[in-house]
């Protein structure tokens, strides 16, 4: 029980997601289903007597009619605003939303012909076979733990302590997404375009936003100094500010980079030469922590140039992933990777 107890050195949250792995390792040891997984497997036990009566055991049959005409009503009325749902006295239960019918969720696992599916089984032991696939499809579709030794399937990656974890192949990185901000590269001009996942630091390097810890000063400065060398490059930025806040839907490529440096446990890069001469870059970095001893920065390097349709392409001159140490929060990482970034940005636009 003293390994449950809170490091000195730990953060909350890195406190909360070791208890939960202790937690999961205790179920699985012991054999145990969590609640959701329960109820999944009541549910699915459930369907097979529903074919001898439409009304389950100890139900009263105009209850249900009734909660039939609630679920109707629900319907008609979900797409509406909560607030005004209230006003016009349209919610008739205290918590607002209806509760789910355990029939949607056999179609949202099975599909619509679950019963064709059913009866095709003589027994309820034949029936119950199917009960397991059916639990973890559900549970990788609602993000939940699956049962222990359960497989991940394409459908969906649950990044949680019992899920198993793909590794990130360097050398097979994702497509780069389309962005909105594409369409803002100006002909004739060398711009530069720094785009990050986490809001804070994008909204402190455009001067939005105040850094309120002493100890990020100095990396704050050097990253400052950084973008005055951008604009003696005679760089200036897509935008307002050179560094802009992206979701992270728009940086898969640097977060690939991220997972496969903490996946092998190393610092990897990959260097492509471009003979043209580009005035338009455009860098993505990112960071990620699994836990306080596991974390890595990854950094992406694009020149960008306009095809002969018009369009403007992208092409990866440098791609990176570096291990870290000793960083105390994800905040500083991305500074961190930021930092790295436009060093090496600086260093290719100089040579």
């Amino acid at each position: 029980m003293f390994k449950m107890r809170r490091k000195p050195s730990e953060s909350v949250m890195f406190y909360h997601q070791r208890t939960a792995g202790v937690i999961s390792e205790w179920f699985k040891h012991a054999k145990l289903l969590m609640c959701h997984q329960r109820i999944l497997k009541t549910i699915y036990k459930a369907a097979w007597s529903e074919q001898f009566s439409p009304c389950s055991h100890r139900e009263n049959p105009v209850e249900l009619a009734r909660h039939f005409r609630n679920e109707l009503w629900w319907e008609g009325i979900r797409c509406f605003p909560r607030s005004k749902r209230h006003c016009e006295g349209l919610e008739h239960r205290h918590r607002g939303a209806q509760r789910t019918s355990w029939g949607h969720v056999l179609v949202e696992g099975l599909g619509l012909d679950w019963r064709h599916q059913r009866s095709k089984h003589k027994r309820l032991v034949d029936w119950m076979s199917g009960c397991n696939s059916f639990i973890n499809l559900l549970c990788e579709l609602w993000g939940l733990p699956k049962l222990p030794g359960a497989r991940t399937t394409a459908m969906g990656i649950f990044q949680g302590a019992l899920a198993c974890h793909l590794r990130a192949r360097i050398d097979s990185p994702p497509d780069r997404p389309e962005h909105p901000l594409d369409k803002n590269w100006q002909i004739g001009h060398e711009q530069v375009w720094i785009q990050v996942d986490c809001q804070a630091v994008a909204e402190i390097m455009s001067g939005c936003a105040l850094l309120h810890n002493d100890d990020c000063e100095p990396l704050f400065r050097r990253l400052g100094r950084q973008t005055l060398q951008l604009y003696a490059l005679q760089f200036r930025p897509l935008g307002e500010d050179f560094v802009v806040w992206s979701p992270r839907a728009y940086n898969t490529v640097a977060d690939h980079g991220v997972n496969a440096a903490m996946d092998r446990q190393c610092s990897w890069s990959r260097v492509s030469n471009i003979h043209t001469e580009v005035c338009k870059w455009q860098l993505a970095v990112d960071r990620g922590m699994r836990d306080q001893d596991t974390a890595a920065m990854g950094v992406v390097l694009y020149a960008v140039d306009r095809s002969r349709d018009g369009k403007w392409e992208y092409v990866a001159v440098l791609r990176a992933g570096r291990e870290l140490s000793g960083v105390p929060s994800a905040f500083v990482a991305e500074a961190l990777a930021l930092e790295c970034g436009i060093a090496e940005l600086i260093k290719k636009v100089s040579s």
